[in-house]
């Protein structure tokens, strides 16, 4: 039996909200699929990118990404198989790596750029632009809670 009608689900937070992320992972997924990336590596190579001049390491991508460290590796590992990105000594601290994009990287970021928001504009013309605004700030300070 299909339960579409959102008043009469009775899922706690967290059941709702792997709900609510796994459609928008399908939305953004789609979206990118012609440019044959996922959103999970669209959104490391957009957080790398933000931080060009900061050299994360891996750990703090992780943190960055609110990942586990070791789910983080996973992710990386096809984005470095198609060079994408570069685990570099760190310039600072020769027993880090940090993560940086390569200029194949930066240009796949730069072409898929488009679908990434075309999905986005999809989201939140359905959704409603304040919606979506208010929604983005919730889960933000969900994200970056140190309360919970």
């Amino acid at each position: 039996m299909k339960n579409n009608n959102p008043a009469r689900d009775r899922s706690c937070c967290n059941t709702a909200m792997r709900k609510a992320s796994r459609r928008l992972t399908q939305i953004y997924d789609n979206a990118l699929s012609e440019a044959n990336l996922r959103s999970t590596q669209y959104a490391i190579l957009s957080e790398i990118s933000n931080r060009l001049n900061e050299w994360p390491s891996v750990t703090e991508l992780a943190e960055i990404m609110v990942m586990e460290r070791s789910t983080l590796g996973r992710n990386l590992k096809p984005l470095m198989r198609q060079d994408f990105i570069h685990l570099a000594e760190h310039p600072l601290d020769r027993r880090q790596h940090c993560v940086t994009l390569t200029d194949k990287g930066l240009q796949k970021l730069k072409d898929t750029k488009p679908l990434w928001f075309a999905a986005q504009e999809r989201f939140s013309s359905v959704f409603g632009k304040d919606e979506e605004k208010v929604l983005r700030k919730v889960l933000l300070s969900i994200a970056y809670s140190e309360s919970y």
